[in-house]
């Protein structure tokens, strides 16, 4: 039968993602990709809704989010240059609004060299090392934070002419204009990271790494999605290339595509103990197909497909286990530096069993955690990307 007419926008009109919707679900009808993998659920507020019932529920989003993207960075003192060079590709200046900047790391100054520095620590390194990485952004916010201002001058030194950092190619007037249109919101997330506990075994630390940045975004910004949303490291383990074909084939179709895909090109399957915590059921089948490092796109649908209450509760679940990382080392709780002293101050008991183990295990899901079918296409031959054919 044809799907139920879409509600009509603020203006009257329909919705103009009804046709995206539409062509999405011609090519899951009566195939697997039709069925969420992990849609069932103990609790209403975590299972799947289709992306139909998403839509219906999505009539008073605003019209000027339609065809809009929004980026989402986990930031450790990376450099930012990859932002001039997708403002330069087709389409993305009118495309691109928003850059969330989820701020993981302080920022410090060596007083010897005066450098802006990021305290660094890779996860090989000896618990309680930390290197000086040094940054091309001047914190003038309290307690080693960065401003919004702070981080638009930083972007866009990639992008003015004559300067050390800067690729001649992205150093136009219209990408600095487009740069500094650019809604820049700066969240402060800083942890003491990966280097602490620095006693004990085990994969746990005072970090929530990037899950606890898309997670604080997921659950806070619900009502406030734009049509798509990219989330992605500092770095961009994916690379650009993905980002901008999206962007460009919004520019011309005036709509997000209606779906969700990861944007690195690594395969890693998995799961734990969370979603069990989360109410999710029934999540034994057989998955292949996720694309690992934490990088992905999502519609404003397919993200809405989940409840509120589901990303609140797992961002509370991760961000309590980052704070235990002494109890689950079974470790004393260590003396932080500055601007950690009371980081880890706890409010209640950590859980045992755990509920959480780590950000390398959810790369294994975050596709399913988000209503995935349990084997998506490659993106190559998937279908449900527009461009794909």
């Amino acid at each position: 039968p044809a799907p139920p007419a879409a509600p009509p926008t603020p203006s009257g009109d329909v919705d103009p993602r009804r046709a995206e919707v539409d062509r999405v679900d011609a090519v899951v009808r009566g195939t697997d990709l039709a069925t969420p993998c992990w849609g069932k659920a103990a609790n209403e507020t975590s299972r799947c809704a289709s992306y139909e019932a998403a839509l219906a529920a999505d009539a008073d989003m605003p019209r000027t989010y339609l065809g809009k993207a929004t980026v989402v960075a986990s930031w450790c003192g990376d450099p930012l240059d990859w932002v001039p060079k997708i403002m330069s590709v087709a389409g993305a200046a009118d495309v691109w609004t928003r850059l969330v900047v989820y701020q993981k790391c302080p920022v410090l100054r060596n007083s010897t060299s005066g450098q802006f520095y990021t305290p660094f620590h890779h996860f090989r390194y000896k618990p309680g090392f930390f290197k000086e990485r040094p940054v091309d952004v001047t914190a003038t916010g309290p307690s080693a934070q960065m401003t919004t201002r702070d981080v638009k001058d930083m972007i866009k030194r990639y992008a003015t002419p004559g300067d050390a950092l800067v690729n001649p190619s992205y150093a136009t007037p219209t990408i600095l204009r487009a740069i500094e249109a650019l809604d820049v919101q700066v969240v402060h997330m800083l942890e003491p990271g990966r280097g602490y506990p620095v006693e004990g075994r085990g994969s746990t630390y005072y970090s929530t790494d990037e899950v606890g940045a898309y997670l604080h975004y997921l659950a806070n910004a619900y009502d406030d999605f734009t049509d798509g949303t990219f989330f992605l490291h500092g770095h961009v383990h994916g690379g650009t290339s993905l980002v901008s074909t999206v962007m460009t084939w919004m520019a011309k179709s005036g709509v997000a595509p209606q779906t969700f895909f990861g944007t690195t090109k690594a395969i890693r399957d998995g799961g734990h103990v969370m979603p069990e915590f989360l109410g999710l059921v029934d999540m034994s089948q057989k998955r292949h197909g996720n694309y690992r490092n934490g990088e992905f796109f999502g519609s404003r649908l397919a993200l809405r497909r989940r409840h509120r209450a589901f990303y609140e509760k797992a961002l509370d679940i991760v961000v309590t286990d980052a704070r235990c990382a002494d109890v689950n080392r079974k470790v004393p709780k260590p003396a932080l530096p500055w601007p950690f002293e009371r980081w880890h101050n706890r409010t209640g008991t950590c859980p045992t069993p755990r509920h959480y183990m780590g950000s390398g295990y959810i790369e294994g899901y975050w596709n399913v955690f988000l209503c995935e079918p349990c084997v998506p296409p490659l993106r190559a031959k998937d279908k449900r990307l527009p461009w794909v054919h």
